[in-house]
């Protein structure tokens, strides 16, 4: 047996920052790609099954690589840039679908304008269908993941949908390999400065008992997942006792989701809104009835 240590070479750079310049200078502003989530981190929008998170994140990512909040769910226009939404649960006839009815939504709202906006999107957005291709979130040592990182060099948002598609089977109740996963992520942001929002789930009781709106803890699977993200919302439809108050029941209750930014590290908390789903799925910012006794009427648009 050899006594020789085979030597490695290291692969990072541990750079100290200039202190001087910290002490002296201002910051620059936050940049936030999305409300309240800084740019070159990882979020996640979380919510039981059929809520609504798939079509959520393809109108924010509309709205991001066209510069416009075309519908009305960010609060503001957001900066314009290119968009990569890699999509493992849905193929493409449903994409088809969805895509087809959002262009008919900004046509009928933005009339002459529309044209614009949707040649912005087709310039910046890159909708990526990866369904059965069984990518994996692993370290960029992996070459399919490395060919994810480098697809995604210098866009301003990447979306993973759905984070468990991404898992390699890898158990999500368990927090050193969901922290794996996560640190895998963390490296991807880092290689290719683009900003990831993660897909994902709450847990069957949250979802059950409609207690997933406000509650960050509400995320199915390891603890780590939510304290690795630095930015989360919630989707939720509105409960049972919600509707009652609002004198909405059955599909109409169910047509209300709640958007609701329960982590922001980097950023003032921000108030939760309702969207309602509208024709094929579509979300809207929207008020529901006001709460009164015996029930509300009207609605109107925000």
């Amino acid at each position: 047996m050899s006594d020789k240590t085979e030597k490695t070479t290291a692969t990072i750079q541990l750079t100290r920052l200039d202190l001087s310049k910290m002490f002296n200078e201002d910051a620059p502003p936050p940049d936030y790609v999305l409300p309240g989530m800084l740019s070159g981190t990882v979020g996640m929008v979380v919510g039981a099954g059929a809520t609504g998170k798939s079509m959520w994140v393809m109108e924010a990512a509309l709205s991001v690589s066209s510069g416009k909040d075309l519908f009305g769910i960010l609060g503001s226009d957001p900066v314009g840039g290119r968009v990569i939404y890699l999509c493992a649960e849905d193929q493409e006839p449903v994409l088809h679908v969805r895509l087809r009815m959002m262009a008919l939504a900004i046509r009928a709202q933005y009339g002459d304008a529309a044209e614009a906006f949707l040649t912005s999107i087709q310039e910046r957005f890159d909708v990526v269908p990866v369904f059965g291709l069984g990518l994996t979130i692993r370290s960029l040592e992996d070459p399919n993941w490395a060919a994810v990182a480098d697809y995604c060099k210098g866009a301003r948002l990447a979306i993973l949908d759905t984070l468990i598609r991404f898992a390699g089977g890898a158990n999500e109740n368990d927090n050193v390999a969901m922290g794996a996963m996560m640190n895998g992520v963390e490296q991807t942001v880092r290689a290719t400065g683009a900003t990831f929002l993660l897909l994902h789930h709450v847990g069957k009781g949250s979802a059950r008992d409609g207690s997933s709106g406000g509650d960050q803890t509400a995320t199915r699977g390891a603890s780590s997942l939510t304290d690795n993200c630095r930015w989360q919302a919630n989707l939720a439809t509105m409960s049972v006792e919600e509707g009652t108050k609002r004198g909405l029941e059955g599909a109409d209750r169910r047509s209300w989701v709640s958007f609701e930014p329960t982590k922001t590290n980097y950023g003032p908390p921000i108030d939760s809104v309702w969207l309602h789903r509208e024709a094929g799925g579509l979300l809207v910012r929207m008020e529901p009835p006001e709460q009164v006794n015996g029930g509300g009427r009207g609605q109107g648009r925000i």
